[in-house]
């Protein structure tokens, strides 16, 4: 029993100990693009960990720490099991993992409140500071037809789509998909 009781306290504190620096990059709202380590100090086994950057960076340049907050930066990237993950900083507030970026813009938020977790996704369109955040509901994610129709008003084409069950966001690859379709469809270059 004691061996069961030690082995779950050992997880636990690895779990929430566990930080390590990995190569990355920030980019200065002055445009200026620095590479650093970047500190990631939240638990191996949170699926949602990439959260835990949403809110700052801890980053160090020769042994000299540094925490950036989003109005601080435009962007910022990270080296994480042989994959770069940028986070755009979407209103001064938070920073956003970023799923595409071309002409319009997809970055997606998780939050945890009181154990239950919500993802946000938002949509940036070119020319335009507004972001449209809509939130994916359920296990899977999933962001609703409704929610979709509500977010495509400026895209007859994607609308239709929409409304029409030819284009379904059943998951976040669906979403990412979609966007894309929608970037063609009304604001290719």
């Amino acid at each position: 029993m004691y061996k069961y009781l030690i082995a779950f306290f050992f997880s636990f504190f690895v779990n929430e100990m566990y930080s390590q620096k990995y190569i990355g990059y920030v980019v200065t709202v002055n445009n200026d693009t620095i590479k650093t380590k970047i500190e990631f100090t939240r638990g191996a086994f949170d699926v949602n960990r990439l959260r835990f950057l949403q809110d700052k960076v801890v980053t160090y340049n020769d042994n000299q720490k540094k925490i950036y907050l989003p109005y601080e930066l435009l962007s910022f990237q990270i080296e994480l099991d042989y994959q770069l993950i940028t986070f755009d900083n979407i209103d001064d507030t938070t920073f956003g993992q970023r799923l595409y970026s071309k002409n319009v813009r997809l970055n997606k938020l998780v939050y945890v409140t009181g154990g239950t977790i919500f993802t946000y996704y938002m949509i940036k369109r070119p020319n335009s500071d507004f972001v449209n955040r809509f939130q994916a509901l359920g296990l899977r994610n999933l962001v609703s037809k409704k929610t979709m129709l509500k977010e495509m008003w400026d895209c007859k084409i994607s609308y239709d789509k929409i409304k029409n069950n030819e284009m379904r966001i059943k998951d976040e690859q669906a979403l990412i998909d979609f966007v894309i379709d929608f970037e063609k469809n009304c604001y290719s270059d």
